[in-house]
């Protein structure tokens, strides 16, 4: 019989909460970015102002500023510095609402799970350094399934986002 050396499994991480969650969030989120135009040049607060016909005075006397404060926001706005608080006292001036949302690139889950299996890699090969095994080619067998064990348990476990110690918070192998 051969001599393995093996890495074991423990039971799963998976918290069915999270996993909802995310799962309601990608629903949620799916097909945005392409319902949101981007911002105009100047931002939205002086293109709809200029479309309303509506002077910087104006607004101003709407939402209690100077009016240079109502140019200045209007710039903080369209090179992305403003304060959404003041952003949201600037729309309801302009009787409009303040749509805030992050949209992933990928599917939250996708990502949770790629971060998983990135750390489950480097936590493998961290730990196969350590080894001494009599049949490296056993080994080299397995890693594949190794692997994707450790990152089903790393999956919602603590420490999963943290830059450098990937074994920091979660089990270890």
């Amino acid at each position: 019989m051969r001599n393995k050396c093996h890495i074991s499994a423990r039971s799963s991480k998976v918290q069915p909460f999270r996993f909802k969650m995310r799962r309601q969030l990608d629903q949620e989120i799916a097909g945005l970015e392409n319902t949101v135009p981007p911002p105009p040049p100047k931002g939205w607060v002086r293109a709809i102002r200029t479309a309303l016909g509506m002077s910087t005075y104006e607004l101003s006397e709407r939402v209690g500023l100077s009016a240079s404060r109502v140019l200045q926001l209007e710039t903080a706005e369209a090179d992305g510095s403003i304060r959404l608080e003041m952003l949201r006292r600037v729309a309801q001036g302009l009787n409009c609402q303040v749509v805030y949302a992050l949209i992933p690139a990928e599917s939250l889950d996708a990502m949770v799970r790629a971060q998983a299996h990135r750390k489950a890699a480097e936590e493998l090969a961290r730990r196969r350094r350590d080894l001494v095994c009599v049949d490296d080619e056993v080994i080299e067998e397995t890693v594949p399934e190794q692997v994707w064990a450790r990152a089903y348990q790393l999956v919602d476990s603590r420490g999963l986002w943290r830059v450098g110690d990937s074994t920091h918070g979660a089990d270890p192998i």
